[in-house]
């Protein structure tokens, strides 16, 4: 009986918490522009919300895994195009030990804004634990994908896949580097960009020679979500 009743709470809880991801997908984001919290990093925020996507993350310092998580963001950010693409953090406090680490990781490429009274949260209805929260939403503040941590795969995926997918739907041609995988498309794996077709040696190879090995099951390529290069590995 524990164990059926044990079952139960963790399907309530769940449930409640795909509920709280959903409810918010749609709506519009409030920054609170208007408020403190920004300080002297207003106008630098201003800027990242101007942007054509913008990707708001709400952080926990004292997350055991807050370093990995940001060495995460380190790299996503170095695969996409910043002047296309905007990134805003909130986190409730700071430390020096959280600072040592987000400077040498995130550092300058994105703003991070310490919202002590979490106005933030508030203002847009924000769940109890924000740290489930990534959302990308557009310049009109649309929210348009929330997920949580990047440091899962598929929010990864699902992150890039959102934002490469509403830049074409904008005219834009590029803005995502690397291979991009979309679960909803029967898990295909496409690139804004030209891929560039190389050998194992490194050596490039033209793309119709590239996929007739594909195809033909001569080799199989090996992707990266940080560069437009597919490597090809010859098969035994």
């Amino acid at each position: 009986m524990k164990n059926i009743i044990l079952s139960c709470l963790i399907l309530v809880l769940t449930l409640e918490k795909i509920h709280a991801q959903v409810s918010i997908i749609g709506n519009e984001f409030d920054p609170a522009l208007n408020s403190l919290v920004y300080k002297n990093q207003l106008d630098k925020v201003k800027r990242e919300y101007s942007k054509e996507m913008v990707v708001v993350r709400f952080l926990n310092p004292d997350n055991a895994r807050i370093e990995f998580e940001l060495t995460v963001w380190e790299h996503f950010i170095n695969a996409v195009d910043s002047s296309l693409i905007g990134f805003v953090f909130y986190s409730p406090k700071t430390n020096d030990s959280f600072r040592q680490i987000w400077n040498k990781s995130v550092g300058s490429s994105a703003s991070l804004i310490i919202d002590e009274g979490q106005i933030i949260n508030k203002s847009n209805e924000i769940s109890v634990d924000p740290t489930e929260h990534t959302l990308v939403m557009d310049r009109d503040f649309k929210i348009l994908d929330q997920v949580g941590s990047p440091i899962l795969n598929e929010n990864f995926d699902d992150l890039r896949n959102t934002i490469a997918k509403n830049l074409l739907k904008n005219g834009f041609d590029h803005g995502v580097k690397g291979a991009i995988h979309d679960k909803d498309a029967n898990n295909r794996t496409w690139f804004m960009a030209q891929p560039i077709y190389v050998t194992s040696t490194g050596s490039t190879i033209p793309q119709n020679e590239a996929l007739k090995l594909i195809v033909d099951g001569s080799a199989f390529p090996e992707y990266s979500p940080l560069s437009d290069t597919v490597r090809l590995i010859k098969r035994r």
